[in-house]
């Protein structure tokens, strides 16, 4: 058993952090979303002189692969992709504490 017993112990701060949770599923998800979107723009922008880099797994992260709107969209893609990691640890955070706390 841990520290509480169910999340019936805590009714209003259990919906809050329910409510917390299930915003960080959705935004991990719109965030997926807008990171393939950005994705299949970003890989149709390759430098001509560079098109070799598209089977390069790292070459998202240089500039230099990608014309100057393929650069707009690597930018969008990275901050899409943090945003979705970042969503995807906070729900996990508050998933591990729920079990943590509660012990189921």
């Amino acid at each position: 058993m841990g520290f509480l017993a169910s999340m019936d112990d805590l009714p209003l701060a259990g919906y809050l952090i329910l409510a917390f949770f299930v915003l960080c599923w959705v935004g991990g998800v719109i965030s997926w979303g807008f990171a393939a979107y950005y994705m299949f723009k970003t890989m149709a922008r390759f430098r001509p002189d560079r098109q070799w880099g598209r089977y390069v797994p790292y070459s998202i992260f240089f500039s230099s692969f990608f014309t100057e709107e393929g650069n707009v969209f690597r930018v969008k893609l990275l901050r899409a992709s943090g945003l979705f990691i970042l969503f995807a640890a906070v729900g996990g955070a508050i998933g591990f504490g729920i079990k943590t706390l509660t012990g189921h």
